[in-house]
């Protein structure tokens, strides 16, 4: 009843592309406007890791539908995934449209007060007013991850985010610099690259479930099916997620404003240093995914004793795909940050500090295998 090292890793790979894709969106926008100036690279930090708070809120949200929906498959129980995955889109949307509001109408006045460098202020808030649009289609292509990995079809996944990736690259090139014959808008023009990418990614992965999924078997025929009591449902498996990850990124936020205050060359350092932290973590967080949704199948198939085993499998894996990762950063740190920025000064004060960062992940990477396991089982709390 169990998961050989193949099969999991047929579910984790494409989990990985798919987490890839906010992480390399956030990186590439890093990596083109680190060639613009250092006041740039600071605002966009900020922005970035505002929308990721926005991001992760959903995160925690799908994780209750992806706990549910795996549940529901491991039962054979197809036909009432279609429901959970309709109310947790109902949700989100309506989440979405809230904190986009929010995002528009008072965010602004939290980052003046809060920002004192006026470059630095005027590019957050140019880059956020237009970042925050992608909201919509990354609320929605959780909402599908969720369901793709509740039902353990995750290959989608992958083409998705080379969809999203390859088109933000394109774009940031185009709109940052004014390539081929664009206009040339610099912070404005990544944030407007990312939700874009994100649109075409969202958009291919609803006609992948209309064309190649069963609709009938997973009720996913009839929209009607959603319910304010399966949102509550998953609500109540996700609402201490949704606040673990809030919390998680919101430290973040206030740290770099924190940092904001001592000085910009200082904020975008630590910019650079998020952003490595992010690139170790994604497999951490992949193979975190991989744990959960195969416990929640386990237990939907009756095999809860099954589960830890499994899970120690996941963790192995998980070690030795990050392992590398650390090991070349290590081995070559200064060369590691200079792809991110042109600035010698910026890349000196940001060495020594990559070495607690990725230690830290090191010792993160069972602890967060274990962790989404419990989320799977259902005891989020």
């Amino acid at each position: 009843m169990g998961y050989s090292y193949k099969e999991l890793w047929k579910i984790s790979a494409p989990i990985l592309a798919s987490m890839m894709m906010e992480n390399v969106v956030g990186f590439t926008d890093t990596v083109f406007i680190g060639r613009v100036g250092e006041p740039e690279l600071a605002a966009v930090g900020l922005g970035w890791l505002y929308f990721l708070a926005v991001f992760i809120i959903g995160v925690g949200f799908s994780m209750g539908a992806q706990i549910l929906i795996s549940r529901r498959n491991g039962e054979k129980n197809f036909s009432q995934i279609g429901p959970v995955a309709f109310s947790a889109g109902a949700f989100l949307t309506l989440a979405g449209a809230a904190l986009f509001a929010f995002t528009t109408l008072l965010a602004p006045y939290c980052f003046r007060a809060a920002i004192a460098d006026d470059d630095v202020f005027k590019y957050a808030a140019g880059y956020l007013n237009w970042r925050i649009a992608g909201v919509f289609f990354i609320y929605i292509i959780l909402v599908l991850r969720a369901f793709l990995v509740g039902i353990t079809n995750t290959k989608a996944l992958t083409a998705s985010s080379l969809i999203i990736v390859s088109l933000n690259v394109a774009l940031n090139y185009a709109l940052i610099f004014g390539n081929w014959g664009l206009p040339k808008l610099g912070v404005k023009g990544a944030a407007i690259a990312s939700f874009s990418a994100e649109a075409a990614g969202c958009a291919f992965l609803i006609l992948y479930v209309f064309k190649r999924i069963d609709l009938k078997k997973y009720g996913l025929n009839n929209p009607l099916g959603a319910s304010a009591k399966i949102v509550l449902k998953i609500l109540s498996l996700s609402i201490y997620t949704m606040a673990q990850y809030f919390l998680s990124v919101f430290t973040w936020l206030i740290f770099f404003l924190a940092v904001g205050r001592i000085g910009t060359d200082e904020l975008a350092a630590s910019n650079i240093l998020r952003n490595i932290m992010g690139f170790v973590q994604l497999p951490i967080f992949a193979f975190g995914l991989t744990a959960s949704t195969v416990t929640g199948n386990l237990i939907g198939k009756g095999g809860a004793d099954e589960v830890v085993k499994n899970c120690r499998k996941v963790a192995k894996m998980c070690f030795w795909a990050v392992l590398p990762i650390i090991a070349i950063i290590t081995a070559f740190p200064r060369e590691f940050m200079s792809i991110y920025t042109n600035s010698p000064h910026i890349v000196d004060i940001s060495q020594n500090a990559v070495y607690v960062v990725i230690l830290s992940c090191l010792l993160a990477a069972p602890g967060n295998i274990f962790y989404c396991a419990v989320s799977g089982s259902g005891n989020t709390k």
